[in-house]
């Protein structure tokens, strides 16, 4: 009931937070980019967490009955020397098959970057509005 009830909460404040940058967005909340992109990287981690854990448990807990539900015959020395949970997630059952879908890889890589490239880009943005003076005061050049 706890598990239930913090994923309700979750999706709830999700929703509000893409409500939110959307809103954003609509009324060109990213002429102040910096916000705006570090609020789009802050998006863009839950549904790189989720593809990441539907490739990682694939398998389930036995791989091998997977692979026989999946309608496919199990070959350990295969499925143990080419699986991996790291990226690019597999969980062979042969050579043939493997129980990763195949949207998983592409969708995790394409999300990462999109994540990485939003909160880099609030970072530069936020430095470079950093070092410029306020608008309306005058910078004088000593010499």
């Amino acid at each position: 009931m706890t598990f239930v009830l913090a994923m309700l909460i979750g999706l709830t404040a999700y929703l509000f937070g893409t409500v939110h940058w959307v809103i954003a967005l609509v009324r060109r909340g990213w002429r102040q980019p910096a916000g705006w992109f570090a609020g789009t990287g802050v998006l863009l981690l839950p549904p790189t967490a989720l593809t990441y854990f539907a490739g990682a448990f694939a398998g389930g807990l036995d791989v091998p009955e997977e692979c026989g539900l999946s309608g496919h015959i199990y070959d350990g020395d295969y499925a143990l020397a080419h699986r991996s949970d790291m990226f690019p997630l597999s969980h062979p059952c042969n050579a043939e098959h493997d129980l990763v879908s195949g949207w998983v890889n592409p969708t995790l890589a394409v999300l990462t970057l999109l994540m990485v490239g939003c909160a880099a880009t609030a970072v530069v943005l936020a430095l470079r509005r950093r070092r410029r003076p306020p608008a309306g005061t005058a910078t004088r050049k000593e010499h």
